[in-house]
Parts: C-alpha cells; structure tokens; sequence
C-alpha cells in the first residue's frame, strides 16, 4: 500500500519522481562521478563451498575442505564473493596448496549460502619493479600476463589484511611498456614496494551511504578585502555556506575577472555511520 500510486492519494508523485527514499527517511542523490567497471574487470578463478553456510558465520580456513579452487592456490589478500552473499570480502588466511581447500576471510557471511555455492576468487595482480612512496600521485605499473585489463572506476587494495590495507579507485589506465599504468584516485597512504601484490576487486559501482553524522563539512566566509580600488567584494551564501566573491576589471585580460574564493574542510566523524555499498 505504500508504495502504489493509486492507494498514496499523491497521484503518483511519489513513484514519478523516485522520492521513495527520502519518505522512508533515506535520501537519494544521482552523482556522475560514481566509480563503475563492468564484468571484464579481473581475471577471475572459481569453486565451490562443500557445505551451505547460515549467515553471521566467518569461513575459516580450519574448516578444510569447506572451499575448494581447484588449481589455484589462493593468496592472502585475494577479493572473494560467494553466491547467495555477494558481498566482496577479502581472504585473511589461507592453506597453502596447489588447490585451495580452506580460506579465512575479514567478515561474517551477511546471507545463508547454500551447498555447492560458486566461490568467485579475484586473481592478485604483480605490481612493476618500483617502488612507490607514501604520497605517491603519478602513474603505478601493474605487470602483463592477464586476460583482463585494469579499468577505470576499479577498486584496487594494497597489504594483505587487518590496519595495513588501503583501498584505492583506479581514474585511469592506459597500456605502458609493460602491462597497463594506472592513477589512483588518491595518494599513496603507504609504501608500495617493487614487485608488490595488489588487489583488484569486483565489477560494479561503488557508493557511499552514510547518516549525517558520519562526516562534517565545515566552511567559512573569507574577508572581505577593505580599501581595494575598484574592486567589488561580497559574500554569496547559499543554504549557510559562504562563498567570498571579487571583480575587478582587468585591463590585460580585456574583461572583468572574477574570483570565487571559500575555505572548507571536510571531517570524519563516525565511521560507523557510513558504509559503502556495491551496485
């Protein structure tokens, strides 16, 4: 009844304009800038749970036999997704072996798995011979001999497990000497070093939802400057930001400049209220 438009009495204006999410309290907004890559994203190795899960259990690689991949012995670090979860998770642990037979993973099963559910490991990319410092903003060579290439809107992980993994988006990529160079939506938070292991995850789209709580966005109005010639200065605000806006003619340009100048910063405040999710 809530959401057919016939029994609302709004005469289908909720449906029309997609405000479902914010009368439940939750609201949407369209960003062009949300990181995508399609299905050819990595290459990719599969097996087979022997054994349905319920949801809230952690695969442990102590349950041998439980995953099977066979032929591929998979690497601490790895994304994996099982079927009926879906969720990307990453293997903490692992038995070491031509075929894969236990894995240990960062999180709890979110949905029952049934027997025989598809097990989707991401194979590990090798990273050039450089080493990459902490700051890093340049391009990073990730090393040939994959079927699929890097894509842009791709997560890409560094370090294994637990505090020392960073999660990157890769914003672009292009085929370099050797391999394919990549940029990282971000600088490097730690040392990659020559010949590292990175991590490449699933296809699809990477949001954030979050409360408003989780995060601050604080701004403030600059000064306006006082006795400047010709100069018109003031402050826009729009919704309580503040934006200081000055015009001058400019006699070299051949027109009047206008500068738009703000001071702002961004604050996390709770990560517990903010969880990224997978389209």
């Amino acid at each position: 009844m809530f959401i057919k438009a016939m029994e609302r009495g709004d005469g289908g204006e909720a449906l029309e304009n997609a405000r479902l999410g914010k009368i439940l309290g939750f609201n949407t907004w369209l960003a062009q800038n949300v990181p995508y890559c399609d299905l050819l994203s990595a290459d990719t190795e599969t097996g087979t749970l022997t054994a349905g899960q319920a949801a809230g259990v952690t695969l442990a690689k102590a349950d041998t036999g439980l995953c099977t991949i066979t032929g591929k012995e998979a690497v601490k670090g790895s994304y994996v997704t099982i079927a009926g979860d879906d969720q990307p998770k990453w293997i903490t642990d692992v038995t070491a072996s031509t075929d894969t037979t236990g894995i240990t993973v960062n999180e709890a099963l979110k949905y029952t798995v049934l027997t025989s559910a598809v097990i989707t490991l991401f194979v590990e990319w090798t990273m050039h011979a450089t080493q990459y410092e902490v700051g890093h903003v340049g391009v990073m060579n990730v090393a040939s001999g994959y079927t699929n290439d890097p894509q842009v809107g791709q997560l890409v992980s560094f370090g294994d497990t637990t505090g020392t993994r960073h999660t990157y988006t890769i914003i672009e990529v292009e085929a370099g000497t050797t391999g394919w160079d990549i940029m990282l939506d971000r600088p490097l938070e730690k040392i990659v070093a020559s010949g590292a292991t990175a991590f490449p995850g699933p296809a699809g789209s990477f949001n954030l939802a979050f409360h408003r709580e989780a995060m601050a966005l604080v701004t403030r109005p600059l000064a306006v400057p006082a006795g400047a010639l010709g100069v018109l200065s003031g402050v826009a605000d729009y919704k309580g930001i503040g934006m200081r806006i000055t015009m001058q003619y400019d006699i070299d340009a051949g027109g009047t400049v206008v500068n738009c100048d703000i001071l702002a910063g961004i604050k996390q405040l709770d990560a517990n209220l903010g969880v990224v999710m997978l389209g």
